[in-house]
Order: structure tokens, then sequence, then C-alpha cells
């Protein structure tokens, strides 16, 4: 399978659309895997890009934020 790559203007994007800030975000992903702000800052602005396992699980929290909980597994 192709890894899919989110840009740093992506992710934030969909953490807006999500209606969610940067220290909301942090702690639901926390849920699912170690997150801090500091990490989500870093994604946001370029230092950081998420790695393949912290993509799937942003884009899993953004389909069941979103109702999409059909294709939430992908």
């Amino acid at each position: 399978m192709a890894e899919q790559t989110m840009t740093s203007a992506q992710f934030r994007a969909a953490r807006e659309a999500l209606g969610l800030t940067q220290s909301e975000i942090a702690r639901k992903l926390d849920k699912l895997r170690p997150v801090t702000v500091r990490t989500i800052s870093r994604w946001e602005t370029g230092q950081r890009v998420p790695a393949y396992a912290e993509r799937a699980i942003t884009l899993r929290l953004s389909k069941t934020e979103t109702g999409d909980t059909k294709n939430a597994s992908t």
C-alpha cells in the first residue's frame, strides 16, 4: 500500500475543520498514542512530518469526528 503524505497545511486545515485547538487534538490523539501540543505545533509548522502511523491515527480521528465511521478503519 502506498503511503499517503499529509502536508503541514493539510494537517492544520483538517484540525481546524474539526473545530479543535492544538491542545484538544493532542489530547484526543494522546488517547491512541502519546502526542503533545509541541508535536502538533511541529507538524503544523513543518518542523516534523507525522510518521505513517500518526497520519493514519489522525485520519481515523478525522473520519470519526466527521461521522464517516464507515471508512474510519482505513
